[in-house]
């Protein structure tokens, strides 16, 4: 992924920017424990802890660019210095700011999209169509399972700009969940491998 922030974030994800208004980044964050350098910097709220917590520790690791919930005008505030030197996008909700960041991504790039959904054996026919089709085109999949609300966007804003073909794979923990995960995907074509229950525990 290599985005122009100026342009293509910002009409993605909507919000407020501050900082910076002009550049690059090559890729999305959402962990500190993982690669910083040059990405776009997003805080989620998860269960346990808040990434707004660690916005500061991206930025040390070289995070080109942060995207938190408030207004923009706080938000360099509370980064000190360091906010003349990166862009900051404020927004309302940033797991939706991802989402829609990862829908504008899918449509600029352009790739045939294959879903693949189901109680179970969704990542095996995933990997087996990802295998098949590489063989003769640019392919992109969903790494592991990262199958959910957040795994999908993060897998569509992993690609580097020339993929023909993104093979994702979706799954579902509530109702209509296959649904807001299409939207941001966008398929072309889908493959439900069987339908039963699951995860009943």
């Amino acid at each position: 992924m290599e985005l122009q922030w100026a342009s293509k974030i910002i009409e993605g994800i909507g919000g407020k920017i501050a900082g910076r208004t002009d550049g690059t980044v090559k890729g999305v964050s959402i962990d500190t424990r993982k690669e910083c350098e040059g990405t776009i910097f997003v805080a989620l709220h998860g269960e346990r802890t808040d990434g707004h917590k660690f916005v500061k520790e991206a930025l040390r690791k070289g995070a080109k660019a942060v995207v938190i919930d408030g207004s923009a005008a706080e938000a360099a505030g509370s980064l000190g210095d360091s906010a003349r030197e990166v862009a900051i996008f404020a927004v309302r909700d940033t797991l939706k700011a991802l989402q829609r960041l990862a829908a504008e991504y899918r449509k600029l790039i352009g790739p045939r999209v294959v879903a693949v959904t189901g109680s179970t054996g969704k990542t095996t026919t995933k990997e087996m169509i990802a295998s098949v089709l590489s063989r003769r085109f640019k392919v992109h999949s969903t790494p592991g399972n990262l199958n959910n609300h957040i795994g999908l966007p993060v897998t569509i804003l992993g690609m580097d700009g020339s993929e023909e073909i993104l093979v994702t794979e979706m799954g579902a923990s509530a109702p209509k969940e296959i649904h807001a995960l299409s939207d941001i995907a966008g398929p072309d074509y889908g493959v439900v491998t069987n339908i039963g229950p699951a995860h009943l525990e």
